[in-house]
């Protein structure tokens, strides 16, 4: 799942997370589908805020005006604090298992605790 993850590009994570890893800044309906993308808040504070975006396998839809586009077929939020226990979830998991999930965070605030 490690190659799955991708960093939202920032300040702190420059020598801690691998330069493929990173992406530019962007909105979040243009994160990677079929990855996970973390997103860190409060970067000057000593206890940041990361929110991991758990993207489902990419799907086609048509708008009211017949032109098509692409998006995740599920999303999944998931936000911590680097120096508090527990989470905040918002969203539906379907392409990932609960073993993913656990891997993928237990990766995410091993990282953040480095910054």
């Amino acid at each position: 799942m490690k190659h799955k993850i991708f960093w939202e590009k920032n300040s702190r994570v420059k020598g801690i997370v691998p330069q493929d890893q990173i992406i530019d800044k962007t909105s979040t309906d243009k994160f990677p589908c079929d990855a996970v993308t973390i997103r860190m808040y409060n970067l000057n504070s000593k206890n940041l805020t990361a929110t991991a975006y758990f993207y489902g396998k990419e799907a086609k839809g048509t708008s009211w005006n017949g032109s098509n586009y692409t998006f995740a077929e599920t999303k999944l939020m998931v936000t911590f604090d680097k120096d508090k226990e527990g989470y905040s979830f918002n969203g539906g998991l379907k392409s990932y298992s609960l073993q993913d999930l656990k891997e993928v965070l237990d990766s995410v605030r091993e990282t953040i605790n480095k910054l």
